[in-house]
């Protein structure tokens, strides 16, 4: 996907769902694109003629077409990701103690999940935070681009502030981190049946969302459809109309390459 499309989508529409098209917290949040190496071939593949053809524009100039494939779909979500400087002083109490990295790792995930809250909209919050802990692994935290290698990064204290007791209950936040203000999602594979993964999702995600990739894009997206599209016989074409609601990260089952779910994505 271009590279101007991901800021047209965010800050373009505000009109179907005021809640969840609401302005982002930090509109200067790091994006997840920024966090990946710069594809050496991204200029070669712009000049392809096929790159041109990956997606187009309706007759009314309003909907793009793009084909795509279907990650999961959003079944647990957690609230917004707030930090306050005393959870802030909590991470960083852990990684000054003189412990093995690996042990650093373990008390950090076990404090993040003691700190995420499900989303308000959840019902069941143990069985929310029985999937969360099933999810995490603390073995991926030295994996780059995965969401627990995100998790630890977040995981310090960001600068030098106060500690009187009014600012500690004050949230903190990391530039450098994509995690603040976004959300944690499990999400149920696709392409793998009865697997889940973890994501880290817009913070105007919903339940039930999907989390997809789009032809050309280097991360996948999250979208909420409102219409799937039938075929003549009844079926379902593959054809999805959604809003596109932002660009996220997710831990990838190696099976979701050879079990794609297809399918052509009408993005209003």
């Amino acid at each position: 996907m271009p590279s101007w499309m991901t800021a047209v989508f965010l800050h373009g529409y505000q009109t179907w769902d005021q809640n969840r098209w609401s302005v982002l917290t930090r509109r200067n949040e790091r994006t997840v694109l920024s966090t990946m190496e710069q594809a050496d071939d991204i200029e070669k593949l712009r000049s392809n003629p096929l790159f041109r053809e990956i997606c187009e524009w309706d007759d009314s100039g309003q909907i793009l077409i793009t084909p795509g494939s279907v990650i999961g779909r959003v079944s647990f979500l957690s609230a917004i990701i707030e930090i306050t400087r005393d959870t802030e002083l909590k991470f960083q109490e852990i990684r000054d103690s003189e412990i093995l990295d690996e042990e650093k790792w373990y008390l950090l995930m076990e404090l993040w999940i003691k700190y995420i809250r499900p989303d308000t909209s959840m019902k069941g919050w143990a069985f929310f935070l029985k999937n969360l802990r099933s999810c995490l692994d603390t073995k991926k935290c030295s994996e780059m681009g995965t969401v627990e290698h995100h998790l630890l990064a977040r995981a310090r204290k960001t600068a030098l502030w106060s500690n009187d007791r009014h600012s500690l209950v004050r949230a903190a936040v990391d530039e450098a981190s994509i995690v603040d203000g976004r959300r944690i999602a499990v999400y149920e594979s696709m392409g793998v049946p009865s697997t889940r993964g973890l994501a880290i999702v817009p913070h105007n995600t919903g339940l039930d969302d999907l989390l997809v990739d789009l032809r050309g894009g280097r991360v996948p997206f999250t979208i909420w459809v409102f219409d799937e599209s039938s075929g003549s016989d009844g079926s379902n074409d593959g054809s999805l109309h959604c809003r596109l609601i932002g660009e996220s990260l997710a831990n990838r089952m190696t099976e979701d390459t050879t079990s794609p779910q297809e399918g052509v994505f009408w993005i209003h």
